[in-house]
C-alpha cells in the first residue's frame, strides 16, 4: 500500500493546493493521501485566517483521505523547526511511503544533491545562518548565504528552501520515505488571497485575485469571517501587562531571547495593536515574522520547557485526527497499529490513555484551539440567541466525509 503525505497550511486553501494533491497522487500512485495540516495557528506567527475544521473539510472534499493536525509547537515554529516537526510526524505515522511538496525548480535530484551537501556540512552551517540572521537577513536569505559560504550551490526560492529542509529532516531521521518535488502551479499568493478574504466589501463585490485559480470563497467558507493577529490585540496587551505586574521573565516563553524581552518591555508603553507592537520591536536582528511568532507564544503560554519536551518526545505526543473519508479506514487502522501513538479525535475520551506529559501538551493545544474558536465566534455572532449555535460549533471535533461526496 502506498500512502502519500503532504505537509500544508492551506491558509487559505486554493486550487494550487488541490492541483498539487491531484498531481502527487498520480506521480506516486498512492492508495491514500494524508495531509498534515497546521491547525488554528500558522508558521508566520498568526492565527489561521480560516479555522482548521473548515479547511479540513475542503481538503477532504478535494482529494485528501485523512487530515491530521500538526502539533502546535511545530506549526508555530521557525522554518527548520517546522520542517523537522512535520517530517517527524509523517515518519512516525508508520505508513507514509511518499512525501510530495511544491517546488519552483521541480527537480528532486538537484534538491537532493544540495540537501546531501548541507546535511554533511556540520555545525558550521548553523553558525553561518545565525551570523546572517543577526545582521538582519530573513531565514531563507540567511540559509542561502550559509550554503554559499559552505561552497554549496542551491536555489534561493522559498518553496525550494522549505523542500530542502524537508529533505534534510528526512536524512537526519534516516527515514525511508521517498520525497518528490513537483513543479509549483502558478497561483495567487496566499497573502493576496488572505487580503481579499479579509476585506468583506471585496469579497462581496469582487472576484478573487486570479479567479481561475481561486476557489469560490463565498461558498466554501460559508461567510465565516477571517481572523488575523489583530483580533488578538486586546489579549496581547492584557497578557503583557499581567506579566509586567508579576515581574515575569519573558525568556521562559518559547524563542524569547533576553534582547527580545527587553525590546518588548520597551515597546509596551506605546502599545496600540498586535501589528504595531511587532513593528516597533522589529529590527535588524529580529524579523517581523519571528516577533509575531514570539508574541503568539506569549499569548498562548508556550514555554521553552514545553518546547524542549515536545522535541524530546520526537515532535509528536499523539495523533490528532481532524477528519477522514469513510474509505480511509484501512489507512487509519495501519496508523493505529504501527505508529505507537494514541489517535485522538478531539474527544476527552482518549485523555486517560495519555501519560502526564502528553496530557499537558493536549491541554495546551485544547486551550489554544478554544481561544481561537471563542474569538472567531465572537466575531461571527453578536446576539445572545446565537450562543447555542456557538456552543454546538465549538463541540465539533471530528469530520467524517462519506465517499459519495
Amino acid at each position: 500500500m502506498r500512502v502519500l503525505g503532504i505537509i500544508a497550511e492551506c491558509n487559505p486553501l486554493h486550487k494550487g493546493h488541490i492541483d498539487l494533491i491531484s498531481r502527487a497522487r498520480k506521480t506516486t500512485g498512492a492508495d491514500f493521501c494524508i495531509v498534515l495540516l497546521s491547525g488554528d495557528y500558522v508558521q508566520r506567527g498568526a492565527p489561521a485566517c480560516i479555522d482548521k475544521y473548515t479547511r479540513s473539510r475542503a481538503l477532504l472534499e478535494n482529494g485528501a483521505d485523512i487530515v491530521i493536525e500538526l502539533p502546535l509547537y511545530t506549526a508555530l515554529s521557525s522554518a527548520d523547526g517546522f520542517a523537522r516537526g512535520a517530517v517527524a510526524m509523517a515518519d512516525r505515522l508508520g505508513v507514509v511511503t511518499d512525501l510530495c511538496f511544491g517546488s519552483e525548480c521541480g527537480d528532486i535530484e538537484v534538491l537532493e544533491r544540495s540537501a546531501s551537501a548541507l546535511y554533511g556540512s556540520g555545525p558550521d552551517l548553523q553558525e553561518f545562518i545565525r551570523e546572517r540572521v543577526a545582521e538582519g537577513s530573513s531565514y531563507p536569505e540567511a540559509f542561502t548565504y550559509a550554503a554559499g559560504r559552505m561552497g554549496i550551490r542551491m536555489p534561493d526560492t522559498p518553496n525550494d528552501i522549505l523542500g530542502l529542509q524537508y529533505l534534510i529532516a528526512l536524512k537526519e531521521r534516516g527515514s525511508g520515505i521517498t520525497a518528490h518535488a513537483l513543479p509549483r502551479t502558478a497561483a495567487p499568493s496566499a497573502s493576496e488571497l488572505r487580503s481579499y478574504y479579509m476585506d468583506s466589501d471585496r469579497l462581496l463585490h469582487e472576484d478573487p485575485p486570479d479567479a481561475a485559480m481561486a476557489l469560490d470563497f463565498r461558498t466554501i467558507y460559508a461567510g465565516l469571517p477571517a481572523l488575523s493577529e489583530e483580533d488578538f490585540s486586546d489579549l496581547l496587551l492584557y497578557k503583557l501587562r499581567e506579566e509586567l505586574f508579576r515581574k515575569t521573565d519573558l525568556t521562559r516563553y518559547y524563542d524569547v531571547s533576553r534582547e527580545l524581552c527587553d525590546r518588548i518591555w520597551k515597546a509596551l508603553p506605546s502599545f496600540t495593536s498586535f501589528g504595531e507592537m511587532a513593528g516597533m520591536i522589529k529590527c535588524r536582528n529580529y524579523t517581523y515574522t519571528r516577533i509575531s511568532r514570539v508574541l503568539m507564544h506569549i499569548i498562548l503560554g508556550m514555554t521553552e520547557e514545553e518546547a524542549a519536551a515536545h522535541k524530546a518526545s520526537g515532535y509528536a505526543s499523539y495523533i490528532h485526527l481532524l477528519g477522514m473519508r469513510s474509505s480511509a479506514g484501512p489507512a487509519l487502522s495501519m496508523i493505529s497499529s504501527t505508529s505507537g501513538l494514541t489517535v485522538i479525535t478531539g474527544s476527552k475520551r482518549s485523555y486517560a490513555l495519555l501519560d502526564p506529559l502528553q496530557q499537558v501538551v493536549m491541554d495546551r493545544e485544547e486551550a489554544a484551539g478554544d481561544l481561537y474558536e471563542a474569538i472567531l465566534w465572537k466575531k461571527t455572532y453578536t446576539h445572545r440567541n446565537d450562543m447555542s449555535r456557538m456552543q454546538q460549533q465549538r463541540t465539533r471535533r471530528f469530520l467524517m466525509i462519506n465517499d459519495e461526496v
